[in-house]
């Protein structure tokens, strides 16, 4: 028998997350979270499953990772900076993607450990 599935939607106009049944026959959708801001990436950590991290893009923060302990339902700014590209003094533009549990030594250009 199949498993419920949650799969996390990112975009231009923000974040939604939608959740099956066991059967993945009937889906709910939940959000939108970040309304207006960029959503450029959201994952769930596989290390605890409940852990949530979103690469966005926000007028008044600029490139952020926002973390969820509750598996998306309340959001915090991550405690990880976000402002400078590896190597450099100049503050990244965006985040493209956030690598949970991910090192600085082996990330993408415009990734952040999260």
């Amino acid at each position: 028998m199949s498993s419920a599935v949650r799969l996390f939607v990112g975009s231009r106009k923000g974040a939604w997350t939608l959740t099956s049944d066991t059967a993945r026959q009937a889906w709910t959708l939940e959000g939108p979270q970040f309304l207006g801001h960029i959503v450029n990436h959201v994952v769930a950590d596989p290390r605890d499953g409940r852990t949530v991290l979103m690469a966005a893009k926000t007028g008044h923060l600029g490139p952020t990772i926002f973390r969820s302990s509750d598996g998306g339902r309340s959001w915090a700014c991550s405690s990880a900076p976000t402002g400078a590209r590896p190597g450099t003094a100049s503050p990244a533009s965006t985040i493209i993607r956030c690598i949970p549990g991910g090192s600085p030594r082996t990330r993408a250009p415009r990734t952040a450990p999260c």
